[in-house]
């Protein structure tokens, strides 16, 4: 028999760690700042009766879905599109900004109710300001963005018809909604006591490099959607506490002596550390996104990469079973490019093992048929190339076994190791020599625009300007700003055969993940971001069962 779903309780502090300092506490400043999920709203987010806690389309493990069939209302109640380059949001009735009568800041915006001006203000102040997200990543848009406020609970926005995609498809989900009074008496909002959101929690003190602690927001309108719960007032915690750890082995202890209630797990080894120490932690196996690939310069002619024969050889000269299974344990993902399957895009993901026949022969190690493949191009015993990485031991490892591969059809690897902060400037700037060692794919929220494969961007590291793909490109843009998502989702699976086929960059299997909690941490099932990064959203929804934390000696 399936056990009752447990009631909700109210109470508790839901205590979590961040790898790093918080840099940043303003969207001016900052794609997502750290604390923004839970203290501030975007219009639209992911839908949480979607994921586990509901019907279980999603997983809401990764941050990068971004589709609106998935979403619902947050600061926005409902939407539409007149036309293309033309949206409407209507904002949602009775949500009212944090009150919190120890901060200056607050008591300037006194608990008022969001309206449309509030959202107009930000969403100009994001395309405006020089360091913002949306400034930097989609000019174009931000020059052309046109919103007005016809009436309180109205916001009009209209983008050229060449941007529409961007706005429709980013936008709604990612930057979030912020009052104008602090940012106007204090210039911005990148300090913890300036924060005044209109999410689950507030934030009401900060220890640099050691503690950020948020407490509940008793302003905040939201109800339970789902479950036994459903209609309850959330969040069900009273705070959050967030301890900054940087140090793997210090957060592990952490975890294992129940110091914190939610953790993570880089590897299957880590895993292991972990469940060795505190066997009752539950685990959820977490496949990122992106992936790491090899990328080439397929538009210089003095290299070989701009010969298709040489790139196929070079994926039948790389044995991906042989790297999963040793390197990682067998717990890894082969078919990582340009992104692994995750089950909101399902419908977009064409297995191998469903390729044709020459997409299959290439991810089959088979050095003899490379060997006769560079020989064709013009390469019969091989060449020589330098690959630019990290020296960070991880990709130094990794690279060193795709050498002693390589090296068997005559493909001579030289590896050139680079400090982090250079490799870094390197790998976002594209100013390698013939290859380089990419750390990101494109999100998979924006799979219709192929970043990973078109355009002129960073995620497209072996620079593909494919005549194929921007046909593709055009006609899937099209579908999405009219919203045909299973028109969409057939056509990026007509086209998915051939991008493999042409072996722009050599796919980098990819390990899984894991996210750890205690059993008390109860409506919790291994989530990260509900919808497009929006980390921590989940922690409204949680509740702690104390008496079972008590009884587990913690």
């Amino acid at each position: 028999m399936t056990p009752a779903a447990e009631a909700p309780k109210y109470g508790g502090t839901f205590t979590v760690y961040l790898t790093a300092d918080i840099t940043h506490w303003d969207e001016a400043f900052a794609m997502t700042p750290t604390t923004w999920p839970l203290t501030h709203q975007e219009l639209l987010t992911g839908d949480w009766t979607k994921g586990p806690a509901g019907t279980g389309e999603c997983d809401w493990t990764i941050g990068g879905t971004c589709r609106l069939d998935q979403s619902v209302g947050e600061a926005a109640e409902s939407w539409e599109s007149p036309e293309v380059g033309h949206l409407i949001f209507h904002i949602r009735h009775g949500i009212h900004w944090s009150l919190d009568p120890n901060n200056a800041a607050s008591k300037l915006v006194n608990g008022r109710e969001l309206t449309a001006d509030d959202v107009v203000f930000e969403l100009k102040r994001i395309c405006t300001e020089p360091k913002a997200y949306f400034k930097t990543a989609y000019p174009i848009m931000s020059a052309g963005l046109q919103a007005t406020a016809p009436d309180k609970y109205t916001v009009d926005i209209k983008v050229p018809v060449d941007q529409f995609s961007n706005a429709l498809g980013i936008m709604p989900d990612l930057w979030h909604v912020a009052p104008p009074e602090p940012i106007k008496a204090f210039g911005s909002t990148d300090t913890w006591s300036t924060q005044v959101g209109s999410g689950a929690f507030i934030v009401t003190s900060y220890v640099p490099g050691s503690i950020v602690t948020l407490v509940k927001n008793p302003n905040y309108y939201f109800k339970d959607p789902i479950g036994p719960g459903k209609g309850n007032q959330l969040p069900y915690i009273d705070a959050i506490k967030m301890l900054i750890l940087p140090d793997t082995s210090t957060a592990q202890a952490a975890l294992r002596t129940g110091k914190l209630d939610r953790g993570s797990a880089a590897s299957l080894d880590e895993l292991d550390t972990a469940m060795k120490g505190a066997p009752q932690l539950l685990s959820k196996k977490v496949m990122g996104h992106t992936a790491a690939c090899l990328a080439m310069w397929l538009n210089k002619p003095n290299l070989p990469f701009k010969d298709i024969r040489v790139r196929q050889a070079m994926m039948m000269a790389t044995d991906f079973n042989a790297i999963k299974d040793q390197l990682y344990r067998g717990d890894a993902v082969i078919q990582t490019w340009p992104n692994p399957y995750q089950k909101e895009y399902k419908n977009i993901f064409v297995p191998i093992s469903e390729m044709p026949a020459s997409v299959q022969d290439l991810y089959t190690y088979n050095p003899d048929k490379a060997k006769s493949l560079l020989k064709e191009a013009g390469y019969p015993t091989g060449f020589k190339t330098n690959i630019i990485c990290s020296n960070v031991a991880s990709q130094v490892d990794y690279l060193s076994v795709i050498k002693d591969m390589w090296s068997k059809v005559g493909i001579e690897l030289i590896l050139n190791p680079k400090d982090p902060a250079v490799y870094s400037s390197i790998n976002s700037g594209l100013t390698y020599d013939e290859m380089l060692y990419a750390g990101a794919g494109g999100a998979i929220g924006r799979y219709y625009s192929c970043n990973t494969f078109d355009g002129t961007g960073y995620f497209n590291p072996s620079q593909v300007a494919d005549p194929t793909v921007k046909e593709y490109v055009a006609k899937m843009s099209n579908l999405f700003n009219t919203q045909k998502m299973d028109e969409l989702d057939k056509t990026y699976r007509e086209l998915l055969p051939y991008a493999l086929a042409q072996a722009w960059a050599i796919p980098k299997p990819n390990a899984y993940t894991y996210n750890l909690w205690w059993p008390w941490v109860k409506n919790y099932h291994g989530e990260s971001s509900i919808g497009y990064t929006n980390q921590w959203g989940f922690s409204q929804f949680i509740w702690l069962d104390q008496d079972l934390k008590k009884s587990m000696g913690h």
